[in-house]
């Protein structure tokens, strides 16, 4: 550690109160299936609560915000560290919040569209795929297999391979 102020490294559950409540969800999950793992039930937990998840990533970002302004004024060492300088320090100092931050931020991004939503979304795309494969095997006369069609309709009707792949990445 870095810093020498008392108050720069408060304990965890001084800024940190909600990972306890996290703590006991994915306990209670893991207890349910023993096949679950402690990064599984920790995401499956997140998950199943987004709010928790915001609240905890809120609780993270004020902690960095806090040790950041912190070493900005000079409160740590007698020292000033402009912002860039002062971030740096504040995660490597501390391994456990700067994983939790990345852990957390990486969690909320990924999961910003509900999957339910990117699935009716992929579910939407290959219809109209399938629409238009099915158009262009009756157009051919039935001279096309159905992979030729899909080839081609991919090919000739560039929006639906976009509308496809944008799907399949979670975008809706």
């Amino acid at each position: 550690m870095t810093g020498a102020s008392n108050d720069y490294m408060r304990p965890r559950q001084e800024w940190y109160p909600l990972s306890f409540e996290l703590d006991k969800r994915v306990a209670a999950l893991m207890a349910g299936n023993r096949l679950l793992g402690y990064q599984a039930a920790t995401q499956q937990a997140l998950l199943a609560d987004r709010n928790l998840m915001q609240d905890l990533l809120n609780q993270v970002t004020a902690e960095i915000s806090r040790r950041v302004r912190l070493w900005q004024t000079g409160a740590v060492n007698g020292r000033t560290l402009d912002y860039r300088a002062a971030l740096t320090t504040v995660l490597n100092d501390d391994g456990y919040l700067s994983q939790e931050y990345r852990a957390l931020t990486r969690l909320s991004v990924d999961s910003g569209k509900s999957s339910y939503q990117a699935q009716a979304a992929l579910d939407d795309a290959n219809a109209a795929i399938d629409a238009a494969v099915k158009q262009q095997i009756s157009a051919s006369e039935s001279k096309m297999d159905y992979a030729e069609a899909y080839r081609y309709v991919l090919r000739d009707q560039p929006e639906l391979a976009r509308r496809r792949a944008t799907a399949i990445r979670g975008g809706v």
